[in-house]
């Protein structure tokens, strides 16, 4: 048979590679599948770990980068930071926790009904309840000031005695924006570095035209009186006379935050993407009192109301 009339061979290696190809993307396939199925809930508290250990570190840029979501909810007006400090309002928040070296327990992670829309055959949203343990050394923890004072209000003696011997009374109101690390007039200052995330979000935001208008306080509106922390407001210990809360004859009578739990809600959207901060609560806090005794504190849950 002359050359040219033969059948042409078809190299081994044109074979062979679409084929190792295939196998390679089935087992990378197989592994992430099962993979996630057995360590999903280990990659969800190590996700948390991180968070928990970037929040101690006082690093805007790397704990913003630790929240997310895996369904259409955009983050508050200023962006993740809005979390962080105590400027933006937002309720819970976790400004008297950034930056302090607190004690973390062992975790507890429970896996939750996600609610995020699967798009592609990729897709398998992932929902856990991570729960932190965290506590103060005694005398250490944020103090847990009166609400009014919180949100930069005056308010006299007899009212701050009445917090002192009752401060779970309607606690959950503003209840992680009254703990505060510090009592001089800049506390509630923003800081340039989370002032630089503030900025960022709001010219993305602006060019998708998305416009916020904030809500001011009104002091005489029960609906908008508790909008912005402030620094704390003015202790009048007599008529016409007023003291800072940073006097240590009114300062030593607050309450501290003892200890209390973290829950941070992790999501992600596939078997790809690491796990991210969604929304988080302080719940089961307890106060240390000013005598040394603890108060587990009742009322920092929104009372249910009936319709």
């Amino acid at each position: 048979m002359p050359p040219s009339s033969r059948p042409k061979s078809i190299p081994l290696v044109s074979i062979i590679l679409p084929v190792a190809f295939i196998l390679i993307f089935i087992g990378v396939a197989c592994f992430v599948f099962f993979a996630g199925r057995d360590g999903a809930a280990q990659q969800a508290e190590a996700r948390a770990a991180v968070f928990v250990r970037h929040l101690k570190s006082a690093n805007y840029e790397d704990t913003v980068k630790d929240f997310g979501g895996n369904t259409c909810r955009c983050p508050a007006e200023l962006g993740w930071v809005s979390y962080l400090i105590y400027g933006s309002g937002e309720e819970p928040n976790l400004a008297a926790l950034f930056g302090r070296d607190f004690v973390s327990g062992g975790m507890k992670c429970k896996k939750m009904t996600s609610k995020a829309q699967i798009k592609t055959v990729l897709d398998k949203p992932q929902d856990y309840e991570v729960s932190v343990p965290i506590s103060f050394a005694p005398g250490q923890g944020p103090w847990f000031l009166p609400l009014d004072t919180a949100y930069g209000y005056t308010i006299d003696k007899a009212a701050f005695d009445a917090f002192i011997a009752n401060p779970d009374q309607k606690a959950w109101q503003g209840l992680t924006l009254r703990m505060r690390n510090d009592l001089s007039p800049t506390s509630c200052d923003i800081s340039p570095a989370a002032q630089k995330l503030i900025t960022r979000n709001k010219k993305r935001m602006a060019e998708l035209g998305i416009i916020n208008q904030a809500l001011g306080d009104n002091p005489k509106d029960p609906a908008t009186r508790y909008i912005t922390p402030r620094a704390p407001g003015l202790i009048e210990i007599a008529p016409g006379k007023t003291v800072p809360l940073s006097d240590p004859d009114l300062s030593q009578k607050l309450p501290r935050l003892a200890s209390a739990t973290l829950r941070l809600h992790m999501v992600r959207h596939d078997q790809i993407h690491p796990f991210t901060v969604f929304h988080f609560v302080l719940s089961d806090p307890v106060l240390e009192m000013a005598n040394g005794e603890r108060l587990v504190m009742r009322s920092f849950k929104p009372p249910l109301v009936e319709r």
